[in-house]
């Protein structure tokens, strides 16, 4: 987008390469900031069904015009993957980062105790409360 011969030298590029929130649908429903408005003119150019609301580098070179759900849909799919057993239910893993933990215990809903460092997940969750991992269930193992 930037440096093309028809657009105004001093024309503002729209918000190119900034990433969106990952939101982890599960725990912090409508806690999350308002979605970014559409970019006028631009479709998403992954999806082709929704309008553009970030620009993002295209795998090709260049820029393209990308929609929140496909941003999140990469963000969750460039997570690594916890997978639980046949037939368990819930998984736990220690969350080390200072700030995955600080908004796991305000998402909580419930007072934890201090030394409480763990986020748990249950079934059928696609991706632990914290954000950190995807989540394969035993019984999917074959997706």
């Amino acid at each position: 987008m930037r440096g093309r011969p028809h657009e105004d030298p001093g024309a503002e590029t729209p918000r190119a390469h900034h990433r969106l929130p990952l939101h982890i649908a599960e725990v912090r429903e409508g806690q999350g900031p308002p979605a970014p408005p559409p970019l006028p003119g631009y479709l998403c150019e992954q999806c082709l069904d929704a309008p553009a609301v970030l620009v993002v580098p295209a795998p090709e070179g260049g820029d393209m015009g990308i929609c929140a759900a496909c941003q999140q849909a990469a963000a969750v799919a460039a997570l690594p993957v916890l997978t639980a057993a046949a037939g368990q239910q819930t998984l736990w893993h220690p969350i080390h980062d200072a700030d995955r933990l600080a908004a796991y215990r305000a998402a909580a809903g419930m007072p934890l105790p201090a030394w409480w460092d763990r986020c748990v997940a249950t079934a059928p969750a696609r991706v632990c409360p914290c954000g950190s991992y995807r989540l394969r269930w035993g019984e999917d193992e074959a997706t």
